[in-house]
This record gives C-alpha cells, sequence and structure tokens, in this order.
C-alpha cells in the first residue's frame, strides 16, 4: 500500500486543509459524510456523480476531490470552516490542528485532564501529556519527574555497603 500521509487508504477526503489562519482536518469516512460536506461545500452534485459514490472512487480520485476542499477551506477562516462543517453545521467530522501553545490552554484537554502539571526545581513547569485511559474507580497515576542526575546516589550505595566516607573519596575523585 503506499503511503499517504495524514490521509485515509481507503476514502477522500480525509485530511489535512490550510485555511486563512491555520489547519483543520476534515474526515469523511462514510458515504452519508461525504454527502453532507458536499452540501456544505455548495456542491450537492459531486454526492450523486458516479466517480465518487463510493469509497473506493473517491480514494483513486483522492487528489482531486482534495483540491476543490482545500479550494473552498482557503477562502474561509478556521473558525467558519469549523461553524460550517462542525456540529451545528453539516454534522462532518472536523478539528482546528492547534499549536502546542494552543493545546496548553485547550478546554477539553484540560477538562479530561490529559495535561499534567509539576514544578521542576530548576526548569520552573514541566507539562506532561496525562494518561488517556479512564475507569470508572480508578484516578489515573499521575508520573513523577525524572530524579536529576545522581539524585539518589546514598541510597543506592548505600544497598551495595558503600559508606559515606568512600562515597565523598569518589565524589572528590571525580568518579561520582
Amino acid at each position: 500500500m503506499e503511503r499517504v500521509g495524514n490521509q485515509h487508504p481507503f476514502t477522500a477526503p480525509y485530511d489535512v486543509f490550510a485555511s486563512r489562519d491555520g489547519h483543520l482536518v476534515i474526515a469523511t469516512a462514510s458515504n452519508k459524510l461525504f454527502r453532507r460536506l458536499c452540501q456544505a461545500l455548495g456542491r450537492p452534485e459531486l454526492a450523486s456523480d458516479e466517480r465518487y459514490r463510493s469509497h473506493r472512487g473517491r480514494a483513486r480520485l483522492r487528489g482531486e476531490i482534495n483540491q476543490m476542499v482545500a479550494e473552498w477551506v482557503q477562502g474561509r477562516t478556521t473558525a467558519e470552516v469549523l461553524a460550517a462543517l462542525g456540529p451545528q453545521g453539516a454534522d462532518v467530522p472536523c478539528a482546528a490542528v492547534q499549536r502546542p501553545d494552543e493545546l496548553l490552554e485547550d478546554p477539553q484537554l484540560l477538562a479530561r485532564g490529559m495535561l499534567e502539571r509539576h514544578p521542576h526545581p530548576t526548569l520552573g513547569e514541566v507539562v506532561f501529556h496525562g494518561n488517556p485511559l479512564r475507569f470508572s474507580d480508578a484516578e489515573p497515576r499521575e508520573r513523577a519527574l525524572a530524579p536529576a542526575l545522581g539524585e539518589h546516589n546514598r541510597e543506592i550505595y548505600a544497598e551495595l555497603g558503600i559508606g559515606e566516607a568512600e562515597l565523598a573519596r569518589l565524589a572528590a575523585a571525580g568518579v561520582i
């Protein structure tokens, strides 16, 4: 199978498109969604065009279809496309592609606990992605920061039988 990047190998359009002020993903993984998209694009005749009626046909003509969608999207802002295609519009799966700084303030990610913020002694705040798995009777386990270099030396060397005097000698010699 050929590589198709962000696209879906068996249907189209299913890709990232550039708007006037950003990028979005539009995903039509069914004939019904393709028909809704055609209506929203003001091109309802495409849905009944024999070349585009099946997933195979759309996949075969992916470049042509994506070009039509791209032209429609590029003339609009991301918000305009989302309004036209989203749940209050054509109800076609679509979403804005966000920059990392936007993700840190995303209401859905925050509500789902997908961002863990940890204070770091030298770096300030460090942000991790949270655990996507959620179970009704268990909170996801928060991850700890990685230990600093040598942070646990005393405990580890003590388990090996190395005392404080030997640790001091090794440190003075630059071994640890």
